[in-house]
């Protein structure tokens, strides 16, 4: 069966996802994380882009980046590959390294950009590692306070979406204490518990089960009838009928 044509972001920008084959760690420790960050530090040199975020977890990692001379397949390959090899070498083991191809999912907005933001930043946090994402070495979170960032081009953020420059570092926190209902790319366990809670709380908002948080939450996440019936723990029956009411 032939490959999925990538969807073409019309920014230039682009939510990149890849992990491990079979859910391995393959980021399991500090030297596997590093050497990841410093292949992505090589390549973005050899392959001109821009970086927007980025976070390392154990058995995946996530990208906003935006094409600039080359194109998203280009630079992301080379990285893969590198990891792959230097994996690969370092267990002296054979075999695929990542899981398929990665992932990637066009940024369109800067509502949509600062959500995302947001949501690869916080990755740490929802898994639990830490309480701040400051306090996680392997994300760019606190590269937005340096004053010249390490991998990150933090001045697109700083000049267009924040535009209160004097107050960046009170608006920056901030915005990373907000939510949104957006279902981001991610491993399929972080998909699940986020729609869970996105449910959880729009259920809240309409005060339970009902017509209007159904068709809410429909409107808002494009969840299946499935899913939403498992959420909101009633029959896919009772879910159709309240969203043809």
């Amino acid at each position: 069966m032939p490959r999925r044509k990538r969807r073409e972001s019309s920014t230039g920008i682009y939510h990149v996802m890849a992990r491990g084959n079979n859910q391995k760690w393959i980021f399991k420790d500090e030297q596997d994380k590093g050497k990841l960050y410093s292949i992505i530090k090589e390549v973005k040199e050899e392959h001109p882009f821009k970086m927007y975020a980025y976070c390392i977890m154990n058995n995946h990692y996530h990208l906003m980046v935006k094409e600039e001379e080359h194109q998203l397949n280009d630079f992301i390959k080379v990285i893969n590959q590198r990891y792959a090899a230097y994996y690969n070498k370092n267990r002296h083991i054979i075999g695929h390294v990542f899981q398929d191809r990665y992932k990637s999912q066009p940024v369109e907005d800067n509502v949509y950009f600062l959500g995302l933001l947001r949501y690869i930043h916080l990755n740490p946090v929802e898994a639990g590692i830490v309480q701040d994402p400051y306090q996680y070495k392997w994300c760019s979170y606190k590269e937005y306070f340096y004053e010249t960032p390490l991998l990150v081009d933090s001045n697109f953020v700083k000049n267009n979406i924040c535009y209160d420059r004097d107050n960046f570092r009170k608006n920056f926190i901030a915005l990373h204490r907000g939510d949104d209902e957006n279902i981001y790319l991610d491993i399929e366990e972080s998909v699940d518990n986020r729609k869970e809670k996105i449910a959880e709380r729009i259920f809240t908002n309409f005060e339970g089960v009902n017509e209007k948080s159904v068709k809410s939450l429909k409107e808002m996440t494009s969840m299946s009838y499935r899913e939403i019936a498992r959420y909101g723990k009633i029959s896919l029956n009772k879910v159709m009928k309240l969203l043809n009411s």
